[in-house]
């Protein structure tokens, strides 16, 4: 069986008015994306844009004790966080930023660099967990996080400490941290 062309363009022009719009919430008619209307749907997130009843942020406290003496370069610190999981998600693993390490050679940046810039990054000399020593291997393939498996399943509402030994060398070339001459830092 043949059909003409005008006969299957009136067959889709019927499925066209019959097709409904998908509904859309009061945000004067734009599309909304998916991942938004689904923060509407759990309640995290209202349509004016501000937090919703169901929404919830982590918290970390930091008790940080850091050591420098100019024109020495070493930064050394002894870091305690207090993280608490607001969330109603049970956490099996969190993100440590390590921000110094993007003085690492090979990181990825959003500009070149001089060999200045450059240092071997951030190094962590002992780390625990609610007091249980972890094994922290130095990979030269960690940028500026580092996602960290947690001994324990972290519960909703119940929180961690980690208590973390580090030390860094300051780059050569200010940017937003290192030295500003050869007897500052």
């Amino acid at each position: 069986m043949k059909i003409s062309t005008s006969a299957a363009l009136v067959a889709l022009w019927g499925v066209a008015l019959h097709a409904q719009p998908a509904p859309r919430p009061a945000t004067g008619g734009l599309p909304v994306p998916r991942a938004v209307a689904q923060a509407y749907a759990r309640g995290t997130r209202s349509p004016d844009g501000r937090p919703g009843p169901k929404y919830w942020q982590n918290r970390a406290r930091y008790t940080i004790d850091v050591t420098l003496a100019p024109p020495a370069r070493g930064v050394r610190g002894t870091e305690r966080i207090v993280y608490t999981n607001a969330s109603p998600d049970t956490l099996r693993t969190i993100v440590l930023k390590l921000l110094l390490n993007i003085h690492k050679p090979g990181v990825p940046r959003n500009s070149g660099v001089g060999e200045g810039y450059l240092t071997s990054g951030v190094h962590v000399d002992a780390f625990s967990v609610d007091g249980a020593k972890m094994r922290w291997l130095d990979d030269p393939n960690t940028a500026t996080w580092r996602r960290v498996a947690l001994p324990r399943p972290l519960l909703p509402n119940d929180s961690t400490t980690l208590a973390i030994d580090w030390h860094f060398e300051l780059s050569r070339e200010s940017n937003r941290e290192g030295m500003l001459d050869s007897t500052t830092a």
